[in-house]
């Protein structure tokens, strides 16, 4: 330890300040923090810089260069009935470049050594006098990287109480700028801002427009994740190059969809999903579990809005062998595999461009994970839980393979859009259970909407 040895009814005063100046070249002072030292023996010192500069997200641009300074203030005080007859301030200030590390030390008294880790780096004899700054300068190693620290004890002496500051500083670095490309899916489906060079963290306004006859959909990234499905959002810039994709949709996207139903969000706090707040072909949210308004239309697995989700549709025992059987009736499928369709096709209803998808432009039929995500969610796993979610998912019934009506006012089945076999996934619910299983294609269920 150093100590230092003072008169009989030496006290000492410390009056110690920090304050980091961001992207400053000229430094300026705004006020100071006090400490009082209670162990007269101890010597003056202050504890400078390690968590003031961010190595993380600030950096020094080489052509317009800013730099990030660090300012300590001692004030010492000694002698006399109130301890502090005389006094002296020793400030510094101390950054680096992006080739030195820089220091300035001043004291109002003068200067007559100061030392870097107890070696002595005045390069001149004789002393510093008061209120003068001496500058320091120390060229950083070749291969020197963001965020090394620079950790060393100043001892600053002369004309009263040596003064002490354990430095300790971390070194911003060049900043790097990367690439932001913006790309529109169709082509020519509309038009995209925010496009640049810029650095890690940077917040970037991004926006898309749709041009006539396509409607936004979502932004994604090179491997097709979702980022946002809000057109225009805050984008913060990672550390690599990246291209998102803002992807349209024809608004007429060749098949019926359901242009009736009124498209009002809500979002599932835990799960952080948007969905629409009614079943296809209701005329409102539900109001309670049995709530006929909110009942909507029934669908067949895989089938667009082509009359036949009409719960009082006609009915037809002719299978279709396409995607479009060309007409509106419920098609009665009592045989094995139980499929409107022959031969299948497991490919409808798959995704936001999904065949026959029959959902509002920007949304699609939930898959059985979000699905079983949403049941996870409820307060208990029955009809009383679905109306209490979010969701507030009616006991619409179902049709059965006959066209018949059945469980209206007892039961809900929903859609999935994931197949299983030669049967497909659905949410089941009741009084007394939830289940996610698969079913026949045949059936009508509801459909419920979520916002891709």
């Amino acid at each position: 330890m150093r100590t230092k040895t003072f008169m009989a009814g030496l006290a000492i005063l410390i009056i110690g300040g920090i304050f980091f100046i961001a992207c400053q070249k000229e430094e300026s002072i705004e006020g100071v923090r006090e400490n009082v030292a209670t162990e007269m023996t101890e010597p003056v010192r202050l504890k400078s810089g390690s968590v003031l500069t961010d190595c993380t997200t600030n950096c020094i641009d080489p052509e317009a260069p800013e730099y990030f300074v660090v300012y300590d203030q001692l004030v010492v005080g000694w002698a006399g009935p109130d301890n502090n007859k005389f006094s002296k301030t020793i400030e510094i200030k101390y950054y680096n470049t992006l080739t030195h590390f820089e220091l300035k030390v001043m004291s109002s008294n003068g200067i007559a050594d100061v030392l870097m880790d107890n070696e002595s780096i005045i390069n001149f004899q004789g002393t510093v006098p008061p209120d003068t700054w001496q500058e320091f300068s120390f060229e950083l190693e070749e291969e020197w990287r963001a965020c090394d620290t620079w950790e060393f004890e100043l001892k600053v002496t002369g004309f009263g109480p040596t003064a002490y500051f354990d430095v300790e500083y971390h070194l911003i670095g060049e900043c790097v700028y990367y690439t932001l490309d913006l790309a529109v899916y169709p082509e020519d489906a509309g038009t995209v801002t925010g496009a640049g060079e810029y650095k890690k963290g940077e917040e970037v306004d991004l926006t898309a427009t749709a041009n006539e006859g396509y409607v936004f959909i979502n932004w994604t990234d090179e491997d097709g994740d979702e980022i946002s499905y809000v057109a225009d959002f805050i984008y913060t810039m990672p550390a690599y190059d990246i291209t998102l994709t803002a992807n349209f949709e024809e608004e007429d996207a060749g098949w019926p969809r359901d242009t009736e139903t009124e498209v009002v969000e809500v979002t599932n706090p835990n799960t952080g999903r948007v969905w629409m707040d009614r079943n296809l072909g209701a005329s409102r949210a539900a109001t309670s579990s049995t709530d006929p308004d909110s009942y909507g239309d029934l669908y067949q697995w895989g089938r667009a809005a082509d009359g036949h989700q009409v719960r009082k549709s006609g009915t037809t025992s002719t299978l279709s062998s396409s995607d479009t059987p060309g007409h509106g009736n419920f098609i009665l499928s009592p045989n094995l595999p139980c499929d409107w369709r022959s031969p299948q096709n497991d490919n409808l209803w798959q995704g936001l461009n999904g065949t026959n998808n029959p959902c509002p432009a920007g949304y699609r039929l939930p898959t059985a994970a979000e699905l079983v995500a949403e049941r996870q969610s409820w307060t208990s796993d029955n009809a009383a839980g679905a109306f209490a979610s979010p969701l507030k998912l009616p006991v619409a019934g179902w049709r059965i393979m006959n066209g018949w009506l059945t469980y209206v006012g007892e039961e809900g089945f929903y859609w999935a859009s994931t197949v299983y076999g030669d049967k497909s996934w659905k949410l089941s619910f009741d009084g007394t259970g939830a289940p996610v299983l698969s079913h026949f294609r045949a059936l009508g269920f509801s459909v419920r909407c979520i916002k891709d």
